[in-house]
């Protein structure tokens, strides 16, 4: 029945949460099977390059590395780092051309991270990392994704002048919205006023 169902799936949630096993929930997965090389978790992509799947746990200062087995690192999977409770740093260097879905969401003591030069910031890439604190954007991002620093500790965010895509609720709440019409951001009155986002002159 129903009942049944709903504690059934709640049982399965709380074991996934607390136990190393390979137990997959909405794409999940606690223990990951990937080849290990350095530290991290990887697969290799059909054109020759690497993306980084998760690491071993053990370095709470992650800096993805430029190449992993010679082969260069173009990506970081969806959910690659999520939940991972150790992580309290994150730097992606510009190497790496697109983060995944909910890549480091939830993770629960990551209180920095710097992203370089990475041209599309996926969904939820730190949604609901709720120790966040300081985010660097660096280099030519084009595009943050819906969510992306959603449910986070910001009070401000710097954004470089080469973003012309924001995504819905990128920062947890519409403070500002792109204009369809001249392409400037435009401050949104409608919500909380402890936030502040800083562009460059010149962004779209």
């Amino acid at each position: 029945d129903d009942t049944s169902s709903e504690s059934d799936t709640a049982e399965i949630e709380e074991y996934a949460a607390t136990d190393d096993t390979d137990v997959s929930i909405a794409g999940w997965k606690q223990h990951n099977t990937d080849p290990l090389c350095d530290g991290f978790h990887y697969q290799e992509k059909a054109d020759g390059t690497i993306m980084i799947t998760g690491s071993d746990k053990t370095n709470p200062n992650i800096v993805i590395p430029t190449k992993l087995k010679g082969k260069a690192v173009t990506e970081i999977g969806d959910q690659a780092f999520y939940r991972y409770e150790e992580i309290e740093s994150v730097y992606i260097p510009s190497s790496v051309k697109k983060t995944g879905f909910e890549a480091f969401a939830k993770c629960p003591n990551l209180k920095k991270i710097t992203i370089s030069g990475v041209k599309n910031i996926d969904n939820g890439i730190c949604n609901e990392d709720g120790s966040l604190e300081e985010v660097i954007l660096e280099g030519n991002i084009e595009r943050i994704g819906n969510g992306a620093f959603s449910d986070t500790a910001l009070t401000s965010l710097y954004v470089p002048k080469t973003v012309t895509e924001l995504g819905y609720y990128a920062f947890g709440y519409e403070t500002y919205y792109w204009d369809p019409e001249d392409g400037n951001l435009v401050e949104d009155y409608r919500v909380k006023k402890d936030f502040t986002l800083e562009c460059e002159t010149g962004s779209a």
